[in-house]
């Protein structure tokens, strides 16, 4: 969000819309532009949310159910780099609605038809899932109360509405560098923990030097100046410290201001990274038949204890 003035010059300057590019915040995937949803919600909330941004959830099959398989390797890509900053949610949701699955000979879903209902009762929620044992996504159907991160595209309006505007910014109008990223930030909640401060990056330029300051929550602005202030900047970068996060989920985001106007980063959420201890009884090993020979080994099963992110691997 860019609130600016207006200077003679900028006025004078002429207007070319590149509608084939998306608005800062936003990622492209296919042919739209799409931001992931880290907080995990129903399909209710996360409609609401998508509208509130001027957007709907991605929609990822054409009018006849063909998946759009442009968007879906897209969005494969934005998942996985997702996850190599700590992102492991397995599912996502991206539509709702009556879909119709059909499979081919091999039992691969290759459509899914989306059926007129005069009501929301009984509706399918159309998702992503990683592949077991892959770095791939596939379509599937999720459960209609399931609660999953979800990915919001921006409607056409909106997009060009937003493209506008940053074409409308004054020379010198504070333009971010650095700022927080919402793939979610973990910390470790471990007693044996090094890490002191978590960092949240945000760094901007203009014409004068904007200022920056720092929001948790939605809108409460840090007061860095109180005696009973937890929080370090350091060159617009916030350190929270870590023993002072509380376990529930918290979001912050920076502004960049300078008199030509103002920009509003986007928002990061911090939530507790933790595992809890493996079972303390053993479990049962199965000997390992082939055919209907013994083959001299064993299977040994691996229940993983509660943890978060959700993600894991069984080595």
């Amino acid at each position: 969000m860019t609130t600016t003035k207006r200077t003679n010059n900028d006025r004078l300057r002429p207007i070319i819309l590149d509608e084939n590019l998306c608005p800062q915040g936003w990622l492209s995937g296919g042919e739209q532009c799409i931001q992931l949803q880290f907080v995990s919600s129903g399909i209710s909330q996360s409609s609401t949310e998508c509208k509130r941004l001027g957007a709907e959830l991605v929609n990822v099959v054409d009018e006849d159910g063909e998946p759009s398989l442009q968007l879906l390797d897209d969005l494969s890509l934005i998942l996985e780099e997702a996850s190599n900053t700590g992102v492991s949610m397995q599912s996502w949701l991206v539509s709702s609605g009556h879909f119709s699955p059909e499979w081919d000979s091999s039992n691969e879903r290759i459509r899914f038809h989306k059926l007129p209902r005069e009501n929301n009762h009984n509706m399918e929620i159309l998702g992503l899932r990683r592949r077991r044992g892959q770095r791939l996504f596939e379509l599937t159907l999720l459960s209609n109360t399931s609660i999953n991160p979800f990915i919001c595209a921006l409607n056409p309006l909106t997009r060009r509405v937003l493209l506008y505007h940053q074409l409308l910014l004054p020379r010198g109008a504070p333009q971010f560098v650095e700022q927080p990223q919402p793939n979610g930030y973990f910390f470790d909640t471990s007693s044996g923990s090094n890490h002191s401060f978590l960092s949240l990056p945000c760094s901007a330029i203009g014409n004068p030097t904007p200022s920056i300051r720092w929001y948790k929550n939605g809108g409460e602005e840090i007061d860095l100046n109180s005696p009973n202030s937890t929080f370090i900047v350091s060159g617009g970068a916030l350190l929270v410290p870590v023993s002072k996060i509380q376990p529930s989920p918290i979001t912050f985001h920076c502004v960049a201001t300078n008199e030509l106007g103002s920009v509003r980063s986007l928002t990061a959420t911090i939530r507790p990274a933790f595992i809890e201890p493996f079972q303390d009884y053993r479990l049962d090993a199965y000997p390992l038949i082939l055919g209907t020979t013994m083959s001299g080994g064993a299977r040994l099963e691996c229940n993983a204890p509660r943890h978060f992110p959700s993600g894991f691997y069984l080595i």
